[in-house]
């Protein structure tokens, strides 16, 4: 089966983008399941290119009718898959998680397990659910190709998922095979930046000029609150200075603290320390 990949934008303008297009190509059926018809054919092929273009909800009616008339056919599974991923787009998990499951239990095919797998784990990730995220990440690096994208993703949000499990050690495993494996992705940058930590801090801003954040330091430090400036080249932008408050044992002590520093600090976040 010829396979494709397509990168699909996602509306949402969330931090990580989803890359889980099908190839448009037959594949083989499962048992019990009937041919695909010509029009069929075309149904799905229409789904298809209403979800290149970013139209979710054609891609949705567009899917509605193909698995209404040939939900039986051995690429049904695809049809949910990419009613699924139409649905994630619109900001729909509820109805996105229950066609990925149904295009699991339909499918015999590697590259739907793997991309639904993925699918169901970015949602348990938006659901802030790291366990479930976990799980589905490592059932998605079963059927996803080993060594190209987006299986590096995979391997570093398994990383996070952990670190925010309070499980270190398990993530620094993750993080290196990032690394490792994928040396030119922009994931073993940020890979690189997590895999030594071990509690997290609250970084308040990030300052090209050293006074600026000496400032920043001295207005926290005068509400309670410990802070320090750290120098960073990270990034590639040149010298740097992070200012960050506190230090926390578990990403919910992190939490607690982060509401109190962002009434004087609003793009303030909760990092890896």
């Amino acid at each position: 089966m010829r396979l494709e990949r397509k990168k699909a934008r996602h509306p949402m303008q969330m931090k990580w983008t989803a890359v889980w297009a099908l190839a448009l190509a037959a594949g083989s059926g499962g048992a019990g399941c009937t041919q695909l018809s010509p029009e069929g054919r075309t149904l799905l092929e229409s789904g298809y290119d209403a979800a290149e273009r970013g139209d979710n909800q054609g891609t949705i009616n567009a899917m509605d009718k193909f698995l209404d008339e040939h939900g039986k056919s051995h690429r049904a599974d695809e049809g949910y898959y990419l009613r699924g991923l139409a649905h994630y787009r619109a900001g729909h998990r509820s109805d996105a998680r229950a066609d990925f499951a149904k295009a699991l239990d339909e499918t015999s095919k590697k590259e739907v397990r793997g991309k639904a797998r993925l699918a169901l784990g970015d949602i348990a990730w938006d659901d802030d659910d790291m366990p479930e995220a976990e799980k589905n990440y490592r059932d998605a690096l079963k059927d996803l190709p080993a060594d190209e994208p987006p299986t590096d993703r995979v391997y570093y949000r398994t990383g996070a998922a952990l670190q925010r499990m309070g499980k270190w050690e398990e993530a620094a495993v993750e993080f290196h095979r990032v690394m490792e494996l994928f040396k030119n992705s922009p994931f073993a940058a940020q890979a690189a930046r997590r895999v030594n930590a071990s509690g997290w801090t609250i970084q308040v801003g990030a300052f090209k000029v050293k006074s600026a954040a000496d400032q920043a330091v001295a207005k926290l430090r005068q509400s309670g609150i410990a802070a320090d400036a750290r120098p960073t080249t990270e990034g590639g932008q040149g010298l740097a200075f992070l200012v960050q408050a506190g230090s926390y044992a578990s990403y919910e002590d992190a939490l607690s603290a982060l509401g109190r520093i962002r009434q004087s600090h609003h793009d303030a976040f909760i990092a890896p320390k």
